[in-house]
């Protein structure tokens, strides 16, 4: 699956910091179930408070950082992250809470 692929619409989970304009994207993931995410990859994001996410149209992201590859392939289970200016693809890991 290509981002860009996906219609403008589709629902998108951000971390508050993308939300409020303070942070670029730098890390994006699509959980097995289809669930695309998108966060700063800062330490500060709280993946345990649902408050602290937002839902947005997928349009809205490529829009707001043009960056964001939307040619690369991402799997289901997959991430793209962002060093240096530099996108990679890797798997996605899980951890147990």
């Amino acid at each position: 699956m290509r981002l860009g692929d996906l219609p403008p619409n589709f629902a998108t989970y951000i971390c508050s910091h993308l939300a409020a304009g303070e942070r670029s994207v730098e890390r994006v993931w699509l959980e097995l179930d289809g669930d695309l995410w998108m966060c700063c990859g800062e330490e500060d994001d709280d993946f345990t408070d649902g408050e602290a996410w937002k839902i947005v149209g997928l349009k809205h992201l490529l829009a707001s950082d043009p960056s964001i590859p939307t040619l690369l392939d991402l799997p289901a289970g997959f991430q793209l992250s962002r060093e240096a200016k530099v996108w990679t693809v890797s798997p996605l890991i899980f951890r147990s809470t």
